[in-house]
């Protein structure tokens, strides 16, 4: 075999080394793909959907244009999903022992494909983005009371208690759809408005997604609201938050609608 030969058969180092980097990339970037969407599948439809719906609400309600819409969309999707993936991280890290080994078995955690601390590590780095995200598009008093909601969810442990947890939930409501009509471009007022009524109704109904968790909240020590009240005065007491805000709900939604056209059509 010739010289030529030899070398030729000899394999590039820089080749090979530039061709596994690439590899652990693509290896890296898939796990971490998976992981994400198993570590937010539960409750994609509550924590994200909101914010493209509220910010198009906002863009309808100031007649944006084409372009400012495509714009703020698109920023709204990326606040949307750090704020979704920080706060699920959190949430994963909360429950990645006990509670999850009983109501969500499918989660990372609970499957060992990933550990509490790497976890945390995660939030860390997708909590700080979000925050300069939210300072750079000018949403940060929102992102902040978020963070508040947070630490007293998983630091102060007001997760474990129902009452607490739901005005939690509440505060948290008002910091995304706020957050989200900003980004739209319109007047805070109103949006304030409807997120009044939204939240309103949201305190008496959230205790809805607790009675799924009941096995595996008792056995973390929790006391959400279905656990305190007992599983049939709990069933009546968000019935009834159903059955009677719901008729005055929609009725100051559409004095709501009304009004909001005639100002428009005044304008």
């Amino acid at each position: 075999m010739s010289l030529v030969a030899n070398r030729a058969s000899i394999p590039n180092p820089r080749s090979v080394s530039g061709s596994s980097v690439i590899y652990w990339l693509y290896v890296t970037i898939k796990r971490e793909i998976e992981l994400s969407y198993w570590f937010m599948e539960s409750n994609f439809d509550a924590a994200f959907v909101p914010f493209p719906i509220f910010t198009t609400a906002s863009l309808l309600y100031r007649r944006a244009t084409y372009a400012e819409a495509v714009l703020s969309l698109a920023y709204t999707l990326l606040y949307g999903f750090l704020f979704y993936y920080s706060t699920e991280l959190a949430n994963n890290a909360e429950g990645g022992t006990i509670e999850d080994k009983i109501n969500k078995p499918n989660r990372p955690i609970v499957q060992s494909q990933t550990t509490v601390a790497a976890v945390k590590i995660r939030f860390y780095i997708a909590s700080g983005t979000w925050l300069l995200l939210s300072y750079t598009l000018d949403v940060h008093m929102w992102s902040l009371l978020w963070v508040v909601v947070l630490i007293s969810l998983y630091l102060l442990h007001f997760s474990r208690i129902g009452p607490a947890k739901d005005l939690c939930i509440v505060l948290g409501v008002v910091s995304q759809l706020m957050a989200c009509w900003k980004l739209g471009g319109s007047d805070m007022h109103y949006g304030w408005r409807w997120v009044k009524l939204i939240i309103l109704w949201i305190f008496f109904t959230v205790p809805i997604q607790d009675f799924r968790d009941v096995p595996g909240d008792l056995a973390a020590g929790r006391r959400t609201t279905p656990i305190l009240l007992g599983d049939i005065p709990a069933r009546i007491y968000t019935s009834l938050g159903l059955v009677s805000m719901e008729p005055w709900y929609n009725a100051v939604a559409i004095i709501y609608v009304l009004a909001l056209s005639a100002e428009h059509g005044n304008s």
